[in-house]
C-alpha cells in the first residue's frame, strides 16, 4: 500500500464506509422486521408493549449512524467524481 494514489485512497475509504453502511442497513432491516405497524393489545398482552418500545429505541439509536455514514459515503463519492473530472481536464 506504499504506492496508493489519492484516487485509490478515496476509493478504498469509500468502499469501507459504504460496506459499513450496508451492514448497518441490513441490521436495521432485521430489527425492523420484528416491529409491528399497529399493535392492538388487551391488558393480558401488555408485556408485548415493552418489546415494541425496545425495537423503537434500537431503530432510533441507529438513525444518526446511518445518516452519518450515508453523508460520508456520498461525500467521498462526490470527491472521487471531482477528482476524476479534474484529472480528465487538467
Amino acid at each position: 500500500m506504499g504506492n496508493l494514489t489519492f484516487f485509490g485512497f478515496l476509493f478504498t475509504a469509500w468502499g469501507i464506509v459504504t460496506f459499513g453502511l450496508g451492514l448497518l442497513l441490513v441490521y436495521r432491516a432485521t430489527v425492523a422486521m420484528k416491529e409491528e405497524d399497529i399493535l392492538f393489545l388487551n391488558p393480558a398482552e401488555a408485556s408485548l408493549v415493552e418489546g415494541q418500545n425496545q425495537i423503537q429505541r434500537q431503530l432510533t439509536q441507529l438513525r444518526p449512524y446511518l445518516l452519518g455514514l450515508g453523508a460520508v459515503s456520498a461525500s467521498l463519492f462526490v470527491a472521487m467524481g471531482a477528482f476524476i473530472t479534474y484529472s480528465l481536464f487538467a
